[in-house]
This record gives structure tokens, C-alpha cells and sequence, in this order.
């Protein structure tokens, strides 16, 4: 008898994902694994991973494959892992270490404080918002995993007026999520509007202005709605704000067709 030859072909397809040019993000698949080559930037994470989307359909992001360390190669690395919480990160040791060092961190606080600065924001607060939960589940029970989100609030010369009412605030606050009855989930870095109105109830009078210059879902003017503070948004994604605009704020577009009809 003569033997069987399995002459089946695999193709392997290699997609440019990425947002813009500059960037460095290849998706490689082969209809079983999908590798990404590098993720970009960190303003193109999402639209990266519209693009994964459009190509993997419901299929999961199997690996990250970070080549090198600089940040128009691995700052994509938080959206994806937001996006994918089950995918793997595999990157080279010096690559690695570079993260989790002290003097790493430091400079990219330090960027970020140049950059308020310039607006005059000279003082700032770091803040740290504690999670009951992980998206770190993959071998969870054989390390430390990370259950934090943080943030920091900046202030020119003086301290931000409080709204609390005689108590203390805290640098550190519960991450509440949200019931996906009441908000529906839309962006992958969605921030849950509980946590939001926390903030904006703490830091804000009725009728002041809340900006949100990375809108995504828009969890932040939801939450401004709700305690009667006037704010504004902006959204470079066309898909999260059709999303955010029809399911998370249909009911200020119904408030604001009224008033035109009150007009």
C-alpha cells in the first residue's frame, strides 16, 4: 500500500494594520495563530485593533511580537491588552526589563509633567483606583497580577476645589463597574461612569464644564449629564462616536432635538 502524502498547502497572510504611516503594526495569520508584529503608537491603538478586527472577525489575538522597545513599536501594548486580556506579550529580555524599571517609569512621568507644565499645570497628585478583579487571568494563581488603574490630577497654583462635603479625599479610589444594563460597553478602555461621576461630584460645582479630549465611549459626558455639569467631548474614532453618540448618549441627543423644537 502506498503511503499517504498530506499535500495540503498552509498560507500564511501578512496584514498591514496600521493607523498611520510612521507606525509599526503587521498582523500574521495562518487561520489558526494570529501574531501581531508590534502595535505603534499609543494614539493608534484602537483603530490598530479596528483593523485587527476587520481582518480576525470574533477570532482571538493569539501573541504580541515586540521587536524592540521604541515607543512607535510597543506603546499600542495597553489597547491590545484591553482589547485581547487573554493574548500573549512575547518580547526580549532587555525589552522587558526596560518596563519594569524605575528610571523608565520615572520618564514617562517625567514627559507627562512637561507636557501640563507647558499648559501651566505645575503641581500634580497622583491618583490610584482599586479594582476587586484582573484581566490578568492567564497562570493568575502563579504571580502577582495587577487589580490598579491610575491617573493624576494636575493644578496650577493652587489646590482644586473640593466637593466633599467636610470629609477626607483620598488618593485612592474604588473601581466600581458598571451594570451593562444601565451603560452599554463600547470602547475597550472604557472607564465605568461611576468612577467618573466620583470624580467629577468631588472636583466640580453643578453647571461648571467638563472637557474630555479622548472621548471613546463617551462614559465622561455621561457622567456629566447625570450631575448637571455642562461638558464636551471629542472622538477621532467615526466608529466609537456613531457608537457613543446612538447607545451611550441617545438620550442628550433626544434632550438636544428637543430644545431644537423648543428653539
Amino acid at each position: 500500500m502506498a503511503a499517504l502524502e498530506n499535500t495540503e498547502k498552509k498560507f500564511i497572510t501578512i496584514t498591514d494594520v496600521r493607523a498611520v504611516s510612521g507606525d509599526s503594526a503587521f498582523l500574521i495569520d495562518d487561520g489558526k495563530t494570529a501574531i501581531l508584529y508590534d502595535t505603534g503608537f499609543a494614539f493608534t491603538g484602537l483603530a490598530v485593533i479596528e483593523n485587527i478586527k476587520k481582518v480576525l472577525g470574533d477570532r482571538p489575538l493569539d501573541y504580541i511580537l515586540l521587536t524592540h522597545s521604541h515607543y512607535d513599536h510597543v506603546l499600542g501594548v495597553p489597547s491590545l491588552l484591553a482589547a485581547y486580556p487573554n493574548v500573549k506579550v512575547v518580547a526580549g529580555v532587555y525589552a522587558a526589563r526596560i518596563f519594569t524599571k524605575a528610571s523608565a517609569k520615572a520618564t514617562m512621568c517625567e514627559l507627562n509633567r512637561k507636557a501640563a507644565e507647558k499648559h501651566g499645570f505645575i503641581h500634580y497628585i497622583p491618583l490610584t483606583f482599586i479594582k476587586n478583579y484582573s484581566p490578568q487571568v492567564l497562570k493568575a494563581n502563579m504571580r502577582i497580577c495587577g487589580a490598579t488603574e491610575y491617573a493624576i490630577l494636575f493644578y496650577r497654583g493652587y489646590l482644586p476645589k473640593f466637593r466633599n462635603h467636610g470629609r477626607m479625599v483620598f488618593n485612592w479610589f474604588t473601581w466600581q463597574r458598571d451594570n451593562p444594563k444601565d451603560y452599554p460597553k463600547i470602547h475597550p478602555a472604557q472607564k465605568p461612569v461611576a468612577v467618573l461621576k466620583n470624580l467629577i461630584e468631588i472636583f466640580t460645582d453643578p453647571g461648571d464644564v467638563v472637557i474630555d479630549p479622548c472621548a471613546g465611549s463617551g462614559t465622561t459626558l455621561r457622567a456629566a449629564l447625570e450631575l448637571d455639569r455642562n461638558s464636551y467631548g471629542f472622538e477621532i474614532d467615526k466608529n466609537f462616536y456613531n457608537r457613543a453618540t446612538n447607545e451611550m448618549l441617545k438620550d442628550v441627543a433626544i434632550q438636544e432635538r428637543m430644545l431644537l423644537e423648543v428653539m
